[in-house]
């Protein structure tokens, strides 16, 4: 739904991601960031933020605790590690 198709990855705008399964391999806990901050990524990260679509729970690093991010995400996962999901994007310099 967010996340850039194949042919996307890499291009201008496109959003950067990691994700998990939930348990039931029904879902994914992403985690979206913008690898070069544009105009594009910026409103792509707000559509995320303002999507009204059923499943969909959004949660920005500096606004949200992240013990409200790991129970949500564990009604889904209940191994749910936000370190590990995070691993990669930090490593970006997503921190």
């Amino acid at each position: 739904m967010y996340a850039p198709k194949p042919k996307e990855m890499g291009r201008e705008g496109a959003l950067d991601f990691q994700y998990v399964l939930s348990d039931d391999r029904r879902w994914a806990i992403a985690a979206f960031s913008a690898g070069r901050v544009t105009v594009e990524t910026m409103e792509a990260l707000d559509a995320v933020e303002r999507s009204r679509e059923p499943g969909v729970r959004a949660f920005s690093r500096g606004k949200d605790k992240r013990e409200d991010v790991e129970t949500e995400a564990r009604k889904l996962k209940k191994d749910f590690d936000l370190d590990e999901l995070l691993g990669s994007v930090d490593q970006k310099g997503g921190k």
